[in-house]
């Protein structure tokens, strides 16, 4: 069973944090030269295929990490473990937090400010953009944070 739940735990994160390396890094270095608002409508297209993967495998790290965790090194700051598991879990809350403000605020936002066929985008579509933008790679920089405390927690275990 451990190996089972530890296998779904890794291939989850991988998934969602993959997920945010190709949407953050690898999409937008392969839509260059496409114009701004077909790169818009492709973005929005693969990120509402991504959200739902993404969700997907936050649920199954909630609930196979809950199954892995030693309760007792739980927010226990007298241990190494416990202060790398504190922080780990802090660093996924708060990508989850992100996540929700990109699913439910950004994308209702983006939709409502999406010019109509041959119109210009809006100052506040470029504004949403951006923040977008930078919330997703803030993300991607939490998820690599997430796999070095992953490291120092097998390595002070």
């Amino acid at each position: 069973m451990n190996i089972a739940v530890d296998l779904l735990h890794i291939l989850a994160a991988v998934l969602w944090i993959g997920g945010l390396l190709y949407h953050n890094v690898f999409l937008p270095l392969s839509l260059k030269g496409i114009d701004p608002i077909q790169q818009l409508h492709l973005k929005l297209s693969l990120a509402k295929k991504i959200s739902a993967l993404s969700w997907v495998s936050v649920i199954i790290l909630i609930i196979t990490g809950s199954m892995k965790v030693q309760h007792n090194a739980l927010f226990d700051h007298a241990t190494n473990y416990g202060l790398a598991l504190t922080f780990k879990i802090a660093l996924v809350v708060n990508m989850v937090l992100i996540m929700v403000v990109i699913s439910f605020i950004f994308g209702k936002k983006i939709k409502e400010n999406m010019p109509k066929k041959g119109k210009e985008p809006s100052e506040d579509l470029l504004l949403i953009q951006r923040q977008l933008t930078a919330s997703g790679l803030t993300n991607l920089i939490l998820g690599i944070l997430v796999i070095g405390f992953v490291i120092v927690i097998r390595l002070v275990k």
